[in-house]
């Protein structure tokens, strides 16, 4: 398995992603790595993975559902939950489906 720092791994990768597409755990950190924001759904609900000058966040239309974090993008998965479940998590198992990487 590729490396998620492994940029033309993953940069092929992203320019073939089509929506409603799951990605890995190791290619979310990637994206989230190289500064992308996430539009995705998991179990029906759409969020969105921000990323602003205060640091990431996670969204669910006007509601903010995570603290800032600033660079610490591992932090940010593993300690931001839907329904008790982290981020990490939902990646690890495939759960999530992209709708749109900025």
């Amino acid at each position: 398995m590729a490396d998620y720092r492994d940029s033309d791994y993953y940069n092929r990768l992203t320019d073939n992603l089509k929506q409603n597409e799951n990605i890995s755990y190791d290619h979310l950190m990637f994206l989230l790595d190289q500064g992308r924001e996430i539009d995705f759904t998991y179990k029906g609900v759409e969020y969105f993975i921000d990323h602003v000058k205060e640091g990431r966040v996670l969204w669910h239309q006007e509601h903010q559902l995570s603290d800032y974090y600033d660079d610490r993008n591992e932090a940010f998965v593993e300690e931001t939950k839907i329904n008790q479940v982290s981020l990490a998590d939902i990646f690890r198992q495939r759960k999530a489906m992209i709708v749109t990487i900025w």
